[in-house]
Parts: structure tokens; sequence; C-alpha cells
């Protein structure tokens, strides 16, 4: 399965940043929905996440 490293800009109301993994997933819109899914989890509102091919 292909690698992509994702970045997702981040917010919990006060702080802002971005979050930056390496996802394993078959295409970049899985990779991207697994970012988003787990950091909403964690109780972060997430904006756009960019996905570029990993290595």
């Amino acid at each position: 399965m292909p690698k992509f490293h994702t970045s997702t800009p981040i917010s919990d109301g006060q702080a802002t940043g971005t979050q930056r993994a390496t996802v394993t997933a078959e295409t970049k819109e899985e990779a991207a929905q697994k970012v988003e899914k787990l950091l909403q989890g964690q109780g972060w509102t997430t904006g756009r996440t960019d996905v570029y091919p990993g290595r």
C-alpha cells in the first residue's frame, strides 16, 4: 500500500497549528480522510488536508 505525507490545519477554538503525518492508504483521498477522522476524534477542528506522495 502506498504511503502519503499529509499536512492538516488544526484548531481547538483558541490555538491553531498544522499537523503533519505519514499515512499508509490506497489513495490520496483515503489518506486525507484517515488523518482528518483521527484528528477530529481527538477534538480538533480540521481544515482541508494537503496530501503529497510519500517514500
